[in-house]
């Protein structure tokens, strides 16, 4: 049989455009948290996912235009804008910046990417919860959803 051809010198993939960063992996450093929405949105989640482009963008957001999670499904009646559907998922962090309580001049994603960091973490009082912000759709995997009370429980 004839030898296999030798490698080409040529065969890696091209570098990346300079100022572009590859697709990072978020896999890794994956935790349970929850989110509450309309049951509108919810039914759009559960029929297409989480969307990070759907996103609220402006001041309000300490760690940018992301999505938010928590530790505690009692904590979205608090936290959440909107109300009536909840989700438990499985969020993959990555390298996730921890932010204090009430982080000054914080962040974006462009921010924190460029530090190394794929999510936030944000301290909202130790014991109580914390708060998860990630960017990336590929990120949140859902586990269930369910039309929910303010408090999280099931209607």
């Amino acid at each position: 049989p004839a030898p296999p051809p030798a490698p080409s010198q040529h065969s890696h993939p091209p570098a990346p455009a300079p100022g572009h960063q590859p697709e990072q992996s978020h896999e890794g450093n994956c935790v349970t948290a929850y989110h509450q929405t309309d049951p509108s949105a919810g039914a759009s989640i559960n029929k297409e996912g989480f969307n990070v482009n759907y996103a609220a963008s402006g001041g309000a957001n300490i760690a940018g235009q992301g999505l938010y999670f928590s530790t505690s499904i009692k904590a979205t009646e608090k936290k959440a804008h909107h109300h009536g559907y909840c989700f438990q998922v499985q969020l993959c962090l990555g390298n996730s910046r921890i932010l204090p309580r009430w982080p000054d001049n914080c962040c974006s994603y462009q921010q924190l990417q460029a530090d190394g960091f794929d999510s936030a973490t944000i301290d909202r009082g130790g014991w109580y919860y914390k708060e998860y912000v990630v960017y990336k759709n590929s990120q949140i995997k859902v586990e269930k959803g369910w039309a929910c009370n303010p408090d999280g429980s099931p209607k």
